[in-house]
């Protein structure tokens, strides 16, 4: 047995040396995913990322490199202010526009203020993609954004499971197509195990193979389907 796969180590580096996953990852000569992954195996609360660094300084060396970019005469618009006549062509501009609109409102007296959804001017559709990513328009869901979707992805393997999905467990594509929600191409995972899968692929070159691997598929259901017309 390991050392990450015993419990009581593991607390002894984690919560009582308040070690990270980074560090005891170093100790064993392992990626920080698995001692993650082990963390979450045995219910060991992990800590967020304001207890990880609290009472902890920056290297003096670090805190220079953040103050020294983009500030002061370091960035790029140091020193320089509009013109006058750049202030008046936008005032002006400012005031033939509320000619053409006389009767534009604002803020509540603004007609379309407060909607939502399908009553939204700019609605999409109950479908959009972005991203390379798949959303359903769900404001229900409790795992909804700010614009009330879900990633269809989440939603065929929550229906699969019959229930929703724990903040730990992500839908990972088989493929590496985003957009491809099919059953047969969704595994069910955690998040640690989904970045591990992920480093791998990339460790191994074959990011590019399964980014090419959809065109491929297209091409040959072209070359297929113009064979069949023949």
């Amino acid at each position: 047995m390991k050392l990450y796969q015993d419990k009581d180590w593991l607390e002894q580096k984690y919560i009582i040396e308040k070690l990270s996953t980074y560090e005891i990852s170093k100790i064993i000569k392992a990626v920080p995913s698995t001692i993650w992954k082990w963390l979450k195996i045995f219910n060991i609360k992990t800590r967020t990322i304001s207890e990880t660094r609290k009472g902890k300084l920056l290297p003096e060396k670090v805190k220079r490199k953040i103050s020294q970019t983009n500030s002061g005469q370091n960035h790029p618009w140091f020193g320089r202010h509009h013109s006058e006549e750049s202030k008046e062509k936008k005032r002006q501009a400012m005031k033939e526009w509320h000619k053409k609109h006389p009767d534009a409102q604002r803020g509540r007296n603004n007609p379309n203020y407060g909607k939502k959804g399908k009553n939204w001017p700019c609605w999409l559709g109950e479908k959009v993609k972005w991203n390379g990513y798949v959303y359903i328009y769900k404001p229900g869901h409790p795992y909804s954004n700010k614009y009330g979707r879900v990633a269809e992805h989440r939603l065929i393997a929550e229906k699969a499971l019959d229930r929703y999905l724990k903040p730990n467990e992500v839908p990972h594509h088989i493929n590496f197509n985003k957009s491809d929600n099919r059953n047969s191409n969704l595994l069910i995972c955690t998040i640690g195990y989904n970045l591990s899968l992920h480093r791998k692929i990339k460790s191994l070159g074959l990011t590019e193979y399964f980014e090419n691997l959809q065109m491929v598929k297209l091409m040959q259901s072209a070359i297929e389907s113009s064979g069949k017309e023949e």
